[in-house]
């Protein structure tokens, strides 16, 4: 009887992953009535994910005016783009570059609902947008922050660019589930996002951010993205202070100092993550 319990409990949990990764906010009634949406400064975007799921980003360019760099931003696990808005018109007056915001299906006004398949074609989606608008391959960063973090990964897989920055990001969810589920087994995880194997083979430029007193995701598991990491030119940035939702708040000035210089760093050649090894 144990036996049966512990199967029934372990077959629930692993039909709610999902619920208990993903935390959707779909309440644009503020944003829909703010009259921030007419900034010259902001561009709504809709477009549409290969399986055809109706998507919502938003481009926030500097304020001196328009910049051929890019940053890509794959946000976290919870809220949606509106809760995003100031620290991306912020990151994009000081890394002097735009920024291009997007939901995962299931947040804001994307449709659909998340899973790991998903929120991955959704970053592509974005990303292949982003070109549409003109930007070059040559300008574009992919930036991801907690969860987005392994979206980041997920997309540089696909997609190339010329450098990867990775804030407040974990190792994989079964790494994150022994922390805070450690009854779970690990065989028993359908969310895999395995970022400690892709960031393994990551050649190009990469800048890693944590916060020194991250109380979510242990500032070890940025450290051993890092340490991961094959690439001659990378970095670890370590916000002392700094907690897990906004380590930039704890010192902004060095957190767009060290994207600034991430960003406009000289021509480099835009790149993929590496295949993986055949066994």
């Amino acid at each position: 009887m144990q036996r049966l319990i512990l199967l029934f409990i372990l077959l629930v949990l692993t039909s709610c992953q999902n619920a208990l990764l993903f935390h959707p906010n779909v309440d644009m009634r503020g944003w829909d009535a703010s009259p921030l949406r007419q900034h010259p400064r902001l561009q709504e975007l809709y477009f549409q994910a290969a399986d055809g799921i109706k998507l919502h980003g938003l481009l926030i360019r500097p304020s001196s005016g328009p910049s051929d760099r890019l940053i890509l931003h794959c946000h976290g696990n919870g809220g949606n783009l509106t809760h995003r808005i100031q620290w991306a018109a912020d990151l994009a007056d000081g890394a002097g570059a735009s920024v291009l915001l997007f939901d995962y299906r299931g947040y804001g006004h994307s449709e659909g609902s998340p899973d790991e398949e998903g929120v991955c074609l959704d970053a592509v989606a974005a990303y292949d947008h982003a070109l549409q608008l003109g930007y070059r391959t040559e300008n574009l960063v992919i930036n991801g922050s907690s969860l987005g973090g392994a979206v980041a990964l997920a997309l540089a897989e696909k997609r190339p660019s010329v450098g990867l920055v990775l804030e407040a990001s974990f190792t994989s969810i079964p790494d994150m589930a022994e922390i805070y589920y450690p009854w779970i087994p690990r065989w028993a995880m359908n969310i895999d996002f395995n970022s400690l194997e892709r960031i393994g083979r990551w050649q190009g430029p990469l800048l890693v951010i944590h916060g020194s007193v991250d109380e979510l995701i242990p500032v070890e598991m940025g450290r051993q993205l890092y340490q991961a990491c094959p690439s001659t030119e990378k970095s670890f940035l370590l916000i002392e202070g700094g907690n897990h939702s906004a380590p930039c708040d704890a010192n902004p000035a060095l957190f767009l100092r060290e994207f600034r210089n991430f960003v406009q760093s000289p021509s480099r050649q835009p790149q993929c993550l590496n295949p993986p090894q055949t066994k």
